[in-house]
């Protein structure tokens, strides 16, 4: 779902369609119309609707009518079974109970706004959090080039870094843990990293990379900028300035001027 997807491309719409040599204008089915058409052919078979950001769109416009068919009592063949006559067609329609309807929402994105409650009961929710245990372990070299051992290429310090005589490894299931646990105390839940940011991580540069182009970015916007809560999530409080992790430039002019 976007915002500009509607009931005419989910249900029913009238839409432009060429003829022979001139454009004319018909009634066709939309995604979920014709999904259960298919089903309603074939009871014996189960179909599923995917839908991804389901909360992106103005559900209760996209849904129309359907917002009470697609409950399971009201489906055809069931106790409480109802059908309603389309908005464009008048066709009599009920949702076949062979259909199953999936959606995924983004509860990060704050400039969404929440699910209608009306079809949130129509639903129920699964939990998805980040999964830390599928992510890798980074050995480095510790004889790496000069480049690789200046201040830049440090790493929070919330993570675990286990160091021997020839290699560090960095736990990237321990760096992320720590990371969203900082996150969640000062930002709450729905502001925790999924571990897609580091699941293709392999090297130090790689992970360099994702923390200064995407985590960063991400968390200082749901921080609002504030510095503090950056140096807390990156567990840089009490440490010198040179070894922190993010570091508050305007403190530093204050304090040198």
């Amino acid at each position: 779902f976007h915002q500009a997807y509607g009931y005419e491309e989910f249900v029913e719409g009238i839409r432009p369609a060429m003829g022979k040599g001139h454009m004319n204008y018909a009634i066709q089915d939309g995604a979920f119309l014709t999904l259960c058409q298919r089903a309603a052919q074939n009871p014996a078979q189960r179909y599923a609707m995917l839908i991804d950001e389901i909360n992106r769109a103005n559900v209760s416009r996209v849904f129309g009518e359907l917002l009470s068919l697609i409950e399971p009592d009201k489906r055809a063949g069931m106790p409480n079974a109802m059908q309603v006559n389309l908005a464009y067609s008048g066709r009599a329609f009920s949702v076949p109970a062979n259909v199953d309807i999936y959606a995924t929402m983004n509860t990060q994105d704050h400039s969404l706004a929440p699910l209608d409650m009306a079809l949130r009961r129509r639903f129920r929710f699964i939990d998805c959090p980040p999964q830390p245990e599928l992510l890798a372990t980074i050995h480095i070299d510790t004889a790496t080039p000069d480049h690789l051992q200046t201040k830049d290429s440090k790493v929070p310090s919330s993570s675990s870094v286990l160091t021997d005589e020839k290699t560090s490894s960095i736990d990237l299931s321990a760096l992320l843990t720590s990371l969203n646990r900082r996150i969640s105390q000062t930002l709450g839940q729905d502001a925790v990293l999924g571990h897609a940011f580091l699941f293709n991580v392999q090297t130090l540069e790689q992970l360099q990379s994702v923390l200064v182009e995407q985590i960063i970015p991400q968390i200082a916007q749901a921080a609002g900028g504030q510095v503090g809560v950056l140096q807390y999530v990156f567990d840089d409080e009490g440490h010198p300035q040179h070894s922190q992790f993010i570091q508050d430039v305007q403190a530093s002019v204050d304090s040198s001027g």
